[in-house]
Protein backbone atom coordinates (compact mmCIF):
# COMPACT_ATOMS: atom_id res chain seq x y z
CA UNK A 1 0.00 0.00 0.00
CA UNK A 2 1.34 3.44 -0.87
CA UNK A 3 -0.09 6.48 0.89
CA UNK A 4 0.41 10.09 -0.12
CA UNK A 5 -0.28 12.69 2.55
CA UNK A 6 0.87 16.32 2.56
CA UNK A 7 3.23 15.61 -0.33
CA UNK A 8 4.94 12.75 1.53
CA UNK A 9 4.68 9.25 0.09
CA UNK A 10 4.87 6.31 2.49
CA UNK A 11 4.89 2.63 1.63
CA UNK A 12 3.53 0.17 4.19
CA UNK A 13 2.20 -3.37 4.39
CA UNK A 14 -0.17 -2.63 7.30
CA UNK A 15 -2.02 0.64 7.73
CA UNK A 16 -4.25 1.69 10.63
CA UNK A 17 -6.67 4.52 9.91
CA UNK A 18 -9.23 6.27 12.04
CA UNK A 19 -11.18 9.44 12.54
CA UNK A 20 -9.28 12.48 13.72
CA UNK A 21 -10.64 13.13 17.19
CA UNK A 22 -9.28 13.48 20.71
CA UNK A 23 -10.32 11.53 23.79
CA UNK A 24 -10.71 13.61 26.98
CA UNK A 25 -11.65 11.76 30.14
CA UNK A 26 -11.78 12.96 33.75
CA UNK A 27 -12.18 10.73 36.80
CA UNK A 28 -14.58 11.41 39.64
CA UNK A 29 -13.10 13.41 42.55
CA UNK A 30 -10.99 11.37 44.97
CA UNK A 31 -12.90 9.93 47.89
CA UNK A 32 -13.09 6.81 50.02
CA UNK A 33 -15.76 4.88 51.85
CA UNK A 34 -15.88 4.77 55.61
CA UNK A 35 -14.06 6.98 58.04
CA UNK A 36 -13.99 10.76 57.79
CA UNK A 37 -14.79 12.55 54.54
CA UNK A 38 -11.98 14.02 52.45
CA UNK A 39 -14.38 16.05 50.32
CA UNK A 40 -13.11 19.64 50.04
CA UNK A 41 -9.72 18.88 51.59
CA UNK A 42 -6.42 19.35 49.75
CA UNK A 43 -5.13 16.20 48.04
CA UNK A 44 -1.80 15.45 46.40
CA UNK A 45 -1.59 12.57 43.94
CA UNK A 46 1.96 11.20 43.82
CA UNK A 47 1.57 8.30 41.38
CA UNK A 48 -0.98 6.95 38.93
CA UNK A 49 -1.15 3.28 37.99
CA UNK A 50 -2.97 2.57 34.74
CA UNK A 51 -4.03 -0.81 33.37
CA UNK A 52 -5.13 -1.07 29.74
CA UNK A 53 -6.18 -3.65 27.17
CA UNK A 54 -5.28 -3.70 23.47
CA UNK A 55 -4.60 0.05 23.42
CA UNK A 56 -2.36 2.58 21.71
CA UNK A 57 -0.59 5.69 23.07
CA UNK A 58 -2.37 7.83 25.66
CA UNK A 59 -1.46 10.41 28.29
CA UNK A 60 -2.40 10.89 31.94
CA UNK A 61 -2.02 14.08 33.98
CA UNK A 62 -3.67 16.71 36.12
CA UNK A 63 -4.47 18.89 33.07
CA UNK A 64 -3.60 19.23 29.38
CA UNK A 65 -0.33 21.05 30.20
CA UNK A 66 1.01 18.43 32.64
CA UNK A 67 0.91 15.02 30.99
CA UNK A 68 2.86 11.78 31.31
CA UNK A 69 2.55 9.79 28.08
CA UNK A 70 2.34 6.02 27.91
CA UNK A 71 4.20 5.43 24.64
CA UNK A 72 3.09 2.03 23.42
CA UNK A 73 4.60 0.19 20.47
CA UNK A 74 1.71 -1.41 18.65
CA UNK A 75 -1.40 -2.21 20.63
CA UNK A 76 -0.64 -3.91 23.92
CA UNK A 77 -2.22 -5.00 27.18
CA UNK A 78 -0.28 -4.00 30.27
CA UNK A 79 -0.09 -2.07 33.54
CA UNK A 80 2.33 0.75 34.32
CA UNK A 81 3.05 3.33 37.01
CA UNK A 82 3.77 7.03 36.34
CA UNK A 83 4.79 9.85 38.66
CA UNK A 84 2.03 12.48 38.77
CA UNK A 85 2.86 16.19 38.32
CA UNK A 86 3.40 17.85 41.74
CA UNK A 87 0.81 20.04 43.42
CA UNK A 88 -2.31 19.93 45.56
CA UNK A 89 -5.96 20.24 44.53
CA UNK A 90 -9.28 19.93 46.34
CA UNK A 91 -10.79 17.54 43.78
CA UNK A 92 -7.92 15.18 42.94
CA UNK A 93 -8.97 14.66 39.34
CA UNK A 94 -6.97 12.49 36.93
CA UNK A 95 -7.28 13.43 33.25
CA UNK A 96 -6.75 10.99 30.37
CA UNK A 97 -6.01 12.24 26.84
CA UNK A 98 -5.54 10.41 23.56
CA UNK A 99 -4.90 12.00 20.17
CA UNK A 100 -4.10 8.92 18.09
CA UNK A 101 -6.81 6.98 16.20
CA UNK A 102 -5.84 3.77 18.02
CA UNK A 103 -8.16 1.95 20.45
CA UNK A 104 -8.08 2.81 24.15
CA UNK A 105 -9.59 0.45 26.71
CA UNK A 106 -8.71 1.46 30.27
CA UNK A 107 -9.31 -1.35 32.74
CA UNK A 108 -8.27 0.59 35.84
CA UNK A 109 -6.82 3.88 37.03
CA UNK A 110 -5.43 3.67 40.55
CA UNK A 111 -3.82 6.53 42.46
CA UNK A 112 -1.48 6.93 45.39
CA UNK A 113 -2.31 10.14 47.24
CA UNK A 114 -2.22 11.94 50.56
CA UNK A 115 -4.68 14.31 52.18
CA UNK A 116 -3.56 17.50 53.87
Amino acid sequence: ITLSLDGTTTTASTVQMGLGYEVHLRTMPLSWLGGVTIHGRQKRISEVIAEWYNSGDFSIGKDVDNLATYSITGQTTSMDRKTFPPGFSREGYVYVFQKSPEPLTLLAIMVEFRVQ
